[in-house]
């Protein structure tokens, strides 16, 4: 079993820094980290390609 692979987590929030915060924590313990500043634009990545987590806020103005 290969365990090299990194996980990979997407993160929506339409407050950059937020956003930004997770990015660095969630790098930093060797996630790859995608990210989407809006439920819209989260539906579209989440078609294009399946993820491991998905961390979104609940209250965002485009959802």
């Amino acid at each position: 079993m290969n365990t090299d692979k990194k996980n990979t987590i997407l993160v929506v929030d339409d407050d950059t820094a937020h956003r930004t915060m997770l990015r660095m924590l969630l790098s930093g313990w060797g996630y790859l980290i995608e990210e989407a500043d809006d439920g819209s634009t989260a539906i579209i990545k989440v078609e294009e390609r399946a993820y491991d987590l998905i961390l979104m806020d609940i209250r965002m103005i485009k959802v």
